[in-house]
């Protein structure tokens, strides 16, 4: 009856061990969940409010047009993120021309209507934009190019710009890193009888009508 005892007492002894240090582990793992989890969760929450509220912001503001050759800052988001970042932005010049500018591979351009297999449209020219783009975030930031769109008796989507890079699906983006400064210009198709004076509005929310959130800016175009 000992001999029957004593490896069962074994055995419980064994179990209740294991059992312990299964609890303990656990309880550690749910812990370190816990604690990692929540931080997570409020870095989200914080990146979403401060979008909101400056899109909230900026909506009930008078929308105001900046004038060419003035420096104005505009809060971008983060490319496949929450959180945004603050990019400073000027427009140089605005020109109408038959031609794209130096720098310029309109193979890598949006082809769309008035602009499609490398060629303008019949009745078309090219608006060219020269502005400069500064990151002022301290890491590597994907900016959307095409938040810029021009607008004078018709609205006009970005084809291109000088010193693109990639190609297909983010073809109108660019990398800015920190502190970069990216001087490009960027290429419109528009209507060869389309006014000399132009607004720009820079909408970094991906709305593709203007609105509060937008940078407008006054362009007077060179022929």
């Amino acid at each position: 009856m000992k001999k029957l005892w004593l490896p069962l007492l074994i055995i419980s002894l064994i179990i209740s061990i294991f059992c312990i240090f299964y609890v303990a582990v656990g309880a550690t793992a749910a812990e370190k969940e816990a604690e990692s989890l929540p931080d997570e969760i409020f870095k989200e929450q914080i990146a979403r409010d401060e979008k909101s509220s400056y899109c909230a912001k900026r909506l009930l503001e008078a929308p105001k047009v900046y004038e060419t050759g003035e420096t104005f800052t505009l809060a971008s988001p983060q490319y496949g993120e929450e959180g945004m970042f603050e990019m400073d932005y000027t427009v140089e010049r605005a020109y109408f021309s038959d031609m794209p500018p130096a720098g310029a591979e309109v193979e890598k351009f949006s082809q769309f209507g008035a602009f499609s297999e490398g060629k303008l449209s019949e009745g078309y020219t090219f608006l060219c934009v020269d502005v400069i783009l500064k990151n002022r975030d301290t890491k590597k930031q994907m900016y959307m190019m095409n938040s810029a769109v021009a607008e004078g008796t018709e609205r006009y989507e970005l084809r291109g710009f000088s010193g693109q890079r990639f190609k297909n699906s983010a073809s109108l983006h660019i990398e800015l890193f920190p502190g970069d400064v990216f001087e490009t210009t960027l290429v419109f198709a528009v209507e060869e009888n389309e006014s000399d004076e132009m607004l720009l509005y820079i909408n970094n929310f991906g709305y593709s009508n203007p609105n509060g959130t937008c940078a407008y800016v006054s362009i007077e175009i060179s022929k």
